[in-house]
């Protein structure tokens, strides 16, 4: 095994175009990245795709990337950007995903009880929206993803005594907000 970095990985794929250079890198950084996408959205096969569209842009736009600065953050950066894209297109779409969803629980528990569980989804939502990052990430991590504080300690690069603190803080700020 090699003892290159994936900052020498990468920077010989910018240089020259080495596949092998770059399957390093994603060999070594898709694991994390891929639980950095699934802080980001919600659906397993959405944080695929956006890993997918991450290293698709990085391969496309190698030559933006400075090899003086580390390449996780970059990487994070292009992840970052994609997923913003991915929330505007999907925000764009939304409102006749909502009404589909509305109809399709009104022919279950009733309308009242649709509109009410549809009303508190989007108070819990915006709730979680509101808190600050460090609560929203590690909350979003634990509560939609169902991973456990230490993997979250893993995914987030935080100590695990900082999770759980940021855990129960979060969700005392999340209840203050809800009704």
């Amino acid at each position: 095994m090699t003892d290159e970095t994936i900052e020498q990985f990468f920077r010989r794929f910018q240089v020259e175009r080495d596949p092998a250079a770059m399957a390093a890198v994603f060999d070594r950084v898709a694991p994390r990245l891929l639980l950095l996408a699934a802080h980001v959205t919600p659906d397993p096969a959405a944080a695929e795709d956006l890993l997918q569209e991450t290293f698709l842009q990085a391969i496309a736009r190698a030559e933006q990337w400075d090899p003086s600065r580390p390449l996780l953050p970059w990487l994070g950066g292009v992840l970052r950007h994609r997923a913003q894209d991915l929330a505007r297109r999907s925000a764009l779409r939304r409102p006749a995903a909502r009404l589909d969803e509305v109809v399709a629980s009104a022919t279950g528990p009733g309308p009242r009880q649709a509109a009410e569980t549809a009303e508190l989804l989007d108070r819990v939502e915006q709730a979680l929206a509101g808190l600050e990052s460090p609560y929203r990430e590690a909350l979003v991590l634990r509560v939609v993803h169902g991973l456990e504080p230490a993997a979250i300690a893993h995914a987030l690069g935080r100590p695990p005594a900082t999770v759980r603190t940021q855990l129960r803080r979060g969700l005392e700020r999340l209840r203050g907000a809800l009704p």
